[in-house]
């Protein structure tokens, strides 16, 4: 599973090419369907609610080939047990290349081809440096915290913030504060959250036009705001509908109340998506899908292990990712 968030995440394609998510959307579908006919042929048990929540998903995202592949990536993944240990790997990957970019003349690192904008590498790298905190890697941390702070995104304190209340650790709170600063001294607090402001208002009506099936994917690029409203939870509404998004946040909640790295690497991107638009990324929902996945199976996979007739309990297929 390494080498799927690998091409997700690092995948070239030229930045002429248009649109160039496409190339990605490819094989987060590919990647999605190779995976359910694993969980297919070899079925396990899986978490009864956040199974039924990703069905719904699934059910109310058909439209949208992005969301439909993501759900159906969950629901595979569901049934097996995730080892995330390739996450901050790539992670420290995507600081040396953002790292390059720093040092190459231009305005905030534009010369990104697929891997986006500087704001959606801030996405991956703000959820894998989660994972780098909690596994103690100090010398991915900190590569990680230099790329941070050269992309100088400041949506990364929200969702620092957020790692920081998911799992009390002060490092987070440390790295949110920082963050802020970051971004405080490159552009002007005021007028980022000004324009968030200002692109809300502008899309949050047509959340009420089609509130239980949505209006149809793409709708808010193609008819109200050509870049987007920045906030995937207001965008997943107005396009699929309030349960759709519902069943989404749902999920995003039973993973982040378990309080591991990884469930603080889940809300990091859930909040980021308030302010953004990293669950509209296939490299970026796919990450969050898989700490999805991989919080709701940490609990069971540690009863069954204490258990006493543990012996006797089948244990899901371990997906590796390294």
């Amino acid at each position: 599973m390494g080498i799927f968030h690998a091409a997700l995440l690092l995948l070239f394609v030229p930045s002429g090419a248009h649109p160039f998510s496409h190339v990605k959307l490819a094989v987060l579908v590919c990647g999605a369907c190779g995976f359910a006919l694993l969980a297919l042929f070899r079925p396990r048990p899986a978490p009864r609610l956040p199974l039924l929540l990703a069905l719904a998903w699934l059910a109310l995202s058909w439209r949208s080939p992005l969301d439909a592949a993501a759900a159906l990536l969950l629901i595979a993944l569901l049934h097996a047990r995730v080892d995330l240990r390739a996450i901050p790997l790539l992670g420290s990957a995507l600081s040396l290349v953002v790292l390059v970019q720093w040092l190459l003349p231009g305005p905030r690192l534009r010369m990104f081809g697929t891997l986006g904008n500087p704001d959606f590498c801030a996405a991956w790298l703000g959820a894998s440096i989660c994972l780098a905190v909690g596994k103690r890697q100090r010398a991915a941390v900190v590569l990680h915290a230099l790329a941070l702070a050269a992309l100088a995104s400041f949506a990364t304190a929200l969702a620092l913030a957020a790692a920081a209340l998911c799992t009390r650790k002060r490092a987070f709170v440390l790295l949110a504060a920082g963050a802020l600063c970051v971004g405080a001294v490159s552009r002007d607090p005021s007028r980022v959250l000004q324009g968030r402001v200002e692109l809300h208002q502008i899309a949050a009506p047509y959340a009420l036009q089609a509130p239980l099936f949505g209006i149809g994917p793409g709708a808010v690029r193609e008819r109200i705001l050509k870049w987007g409203a920045h906030d995937d939870w207001l965008e997943i509404a107005i396009e699929q509908g309030f349960p759709a998004m519902l069943a989404l946040a749902l999920l995003a909640l039973l993973a982040v109340r378990r309080g591991t790295p990884a469930a603080a690497a889940a809300a990091a991107l859930a909040a980021r998506a308030f302010v953004d638009f990293p669950l509209s990324r296939p490299a970026e929902l796919a990450l969050f899908v898989t700490l999805v996945a991989h919080c709701l199976q940490e609990e069971p996979c540690i009863e069954s292990a204490s258990s006493p007739d543990s012996r006797s309990l089948p244990s899901p297929p371990l997906i590796e990712t390294a």
